[in-house]
C-alpha cells in the first residue's frame, strides 16, 4: 500500500491544472512549485513515491502511475504470487470495459465522438479519447467550423483563429483561393453578342472576346478617330482567306484593300504565312530567280561594290577574259564571299593583298589590328569552303599578280586541267621556268595556315592591348616579395592579400621566411 503523508514537489501546468483544481488545491501560477500529497498525483505521473508491499511489508518505490492504477502494490513477481494465485487472480478480473480475448484489448467509449475503440491493459483506466484530434476537441484546444466555401466540416486550432484577422475560415488553401476569386469577378453582358462573361470587378471590360470588341468597333467606331476601320472600307469587303493557309482573315486597312484589288498585293493572315509562302512558291519560281540573276548583274556592273575592284582584282580580272573563263566576282557562299568563282570548272581563286592578308615576306610580325582580324577570317573561310563546297582555294598573292602576271596566268592554267588539285596553292611558292610553272624548293607558309599559337606570338604588343577585353585599369603590376620576378593581378585580390607573390610556390616559400 501506498505510504500515507507523502509531499511531492510539482509546478503547475496546462496539463494538470484541472486534475488538481478538482482536489481541492487553489492555483496560483503557472510553473510555481506546490505541494502535493502523493495519492493526488495524476495517474500517468513518473514522480518516484513510496510504498509497502501487501506481502512481506518491505518498503520500495516506485513511478506513481505504476501505484496508482492498482489497488494492491507488491515488492516483486514473487510476492504476487505468493498473495494472489494466477487462477484466484483471474477469477478477481472484473472490469467495467469489455474484453476481447482476440485481441487481448479492452473496448471503451471515447468522451468526445462517443465511438468505441479498443486500447491495451495498461491504458484502459487512463484512455479517454480515440484520437489526438478527439483529444484536442475534448479539452477545448480546437473547435470544428465550417468551410466558408465549400461548408465543408474542420477542426481547427484556437491560436490559428486568433490570428486570422478576416475571421472567414476554409478547410484548404484552394478553397480560400476559389473564394476569393469568387467575390472578385463579376458576371457582365457583352455589348455586342449579349451574352453572358465573368469579367473582375475592377476591371471596364465591355465585351466577352477580342472578336465581338474588332466586329463593335468596325460597326461603330468609324470616322477619323476610328483606329483600325472606316466608312470607305465596308464590312462586307473586309472578310477574306489566307493565300497561303487558307484561313479566314480580315482587311484592317482602306489602303490595304487597294494594294489588294488594284495592285494585285497577296493577302495572309501573319507573317509566319508570309514567310512561309515566299521561301516555299515565290523564291522557287522562275520569276524571281531571273528578277535576282538582273538585280546581281546590275550591282556589279553599276560597281555598287568597288572596295573590291582593286588593281590585283582587275590585273586577274583580265588574265580570266583572255583565258576565255567565265567567272563570277563576290561570290556569295553564304557566309562569305569569293572574289572569283570561275563557273564551268567549279574553282575559286582568292586574291590576296600583301598588305591586308599580311604576306609573311613582308611583315616579320602582324603589326595592324585589321590584319589579325583578316588572317583569322580566311582561316575560317578556307575551312568552311572545304567542308561546304569540297573546294581547294587558288590564292594569288599581289606580289606575283603585279610583277609576275604571266606566272598567275600559267598557275591558273594549272589549276584548271589539274580540276583544282595542286601540289601547293599559294602563288609564292611557285617558279615560272621555260614557260612552264613548278614548284619552288623553299616553300612559304602563310600566317592563315601556321598554328594558332605560331600566329599569336606574332602578334604585336599594341595589337594585343587593342583586341584585348581586358580593363587596365582594374590590375596592377608588382614585384614578387620573393623571387623578385614582374607580374600582375587584379587590384582587388592584390588588396586582400597580406603578401604579394607570383605563385603559390613563391607563397609558401615566403610564408616559411616569415
Amino acid at each position: 500500500m501506498i505510504i500515507e503523508g507523502q509531499m511531492i514537489e510539482m509546478k503547475w501546468s496546462v496539463l494538470g491544472k484541472e486534475h488538481y483544481e478538482s482536489k481541492g488545491y487553489v492555483f496560483t501560477a503557472y510553473k510555481e512549485k506546490f505541494d502535493v500529497e502523493a495519492k493526488d498525483l495524476m495517474v500517468n505521473s513518473k514522480e518516484v513515491i513510496r510504498y509497502t508491499c501487501d506481502n512481506c511489508g518491505v518498503e520500495d518505490s516506485k513511478q506513481a502511475r505504476n501505484l496508482l492504477i492498482k489497488e494492491k502494490h507488491y515488492c516483486s513477481l514473487k510476492c504476487r504470487n505468493a498473495k494472489e494465485p494466477i487462477k484466484q487472480r483471474e477469477k478477481k478480473i472484473a472490469s467495467p470495459y469489455t474484453y476481447d480475448p482476440a485481441t487481448k484489448r479492452y473496448e471503451k467509449e471515447c468522451q468526445n465522438c462517443k465511438s468505441k475503440y479498443q486500447v491495451p491493459s495498461y491504458r484502459k483506466d487512463i484512455s479517454n479519447y480515440c484520437s489526438e484530434s478527439c483529444r484536442r476537441l475534448g479539452m477545448n484546444k480546437q473547435v470544428e467550423l465550417n468551410c466558408k466555401h465549400c461548408d465543408k466540416q474542420f477542426i481547427r486550432g484556437l491560436s490559428g483563429m486568433k490570428r486570422n484577422k478576416s475571421k472567414q475560415f476554409f478547410c484548404s488553401s484552394a478553397c480560400a483561393a476559389s473564394y476569393k476569386t469568387e467575390q472578385s469577378m463579376e458576371t457582365k453582358e457583352c455589348e455586342y453578342c449579349n451574352e453572358l462573361f465573368k469579367s473582375k470587378k475592377k476591371y471596364k471590360q465591355r465585351f466577352c472576346s477580342t472578336k465581338c470588341q474588332s466586329e463593335w468597333q468596325s460597326i461603330y467606331l468609324v470616322g477619323e478617330k476610328a483606329n483600325n476601320f472606316n466608312k470607305s472600307l465596308p464590312l462586307n469587303k473586309r472578310n477574306t482567306k489566307c493565300e497561303w493557309c487558307g484561313n479566314s482573315t480580315k482587311i484592317k486597312s482602306p489602303t490595304k484593300y487597294r494594294q489588294i484589288t488594284e495592285q494585285g498585293k497577296h493577302i495572309f493572315c501573319s507573317t509566319k504565312c508570309t514567310k512561309q509562302w515566299y521561301s516555299s512558291v515565290w523564291s522557287q519560281s522562275e520569276e524571281w530567280r531571273e528578277a535576282s540573276r538582273i538585280r546581281q548583274t546590275k550591282f556589279l556592273s553599276e560597281g555598287i561594290f568597288d572596295h573590291t575592284d582593286t588593281a590585283p582584282q582587275k590585273v586577274i580580272d583580265s588574265i580570266l577574259t583572255e583565258m576565255n573563263v567565265s567567272y563570277i566576282n563576290e561570290y556569295n557562299c553564304k557566309y562569305f564571299a569569293i572574289d572569283n568563282y570561275l563557273i564551268d570548272h567549279n574553282l575559286m581563286i582568292e586574291v590576296m593583298g600583301s598588305y591586308w592578308h599580311c604576306d609573311t615576306r613582308h611583315y616579320n610580325d602582324i603589326a595592324y589590328k585589321r590584319q589579325l582580324k583578316r588572317i583569322m577570317n580566311d582561316r575560317r573561310k578556307k575551312a568552311y569552303i572545304k567542308e561546304q563546297y569540297n573546294i581547294n582555294i587558288l590564292y594569288l598573292w599581289e606580289e606575283e599578280i603585279m610583277n609576275e602576271p604571266k606566272l598567275c596566268k600559267r598557275l591558273i592554267q594549272k589549276y584548271i586541267e589539274n580540276k583544282g588539285l595542286l601540289d601547293n596553292y599559294h602563288s609564292f611558292n611557285f617558279i615560272l621556268k621555260d614557260d612552264k610553272v613548278s614548284l619552288s624548293s623553299s616553300i612559304t607558309l602563310p600566317y592563315m595556315e601556321m598554328e594558332l599559337e605560331i600566329v599569336q606570338s606574332k602578334v604585336t604588343e599594341r595589337v594585343k592591348k587593342s583586341t584585348s577585353q581586358k580593363q587596365l585599369d582594374k590590375w596592377i603590376t608588382f614585384n614578387c616579395e620573393y623571387c623578385g620576378k614582374e607580374t600582375e593581378q587584379l587590384k582587388v585580390r592584390y588588396n586582400k592579400s597580406k603578401t604579394h607573390c607570383c605563385s603559390r610556390a613563391c607563397s609558401y616559400a615566403r610564408q616559411k621566411q616569415m
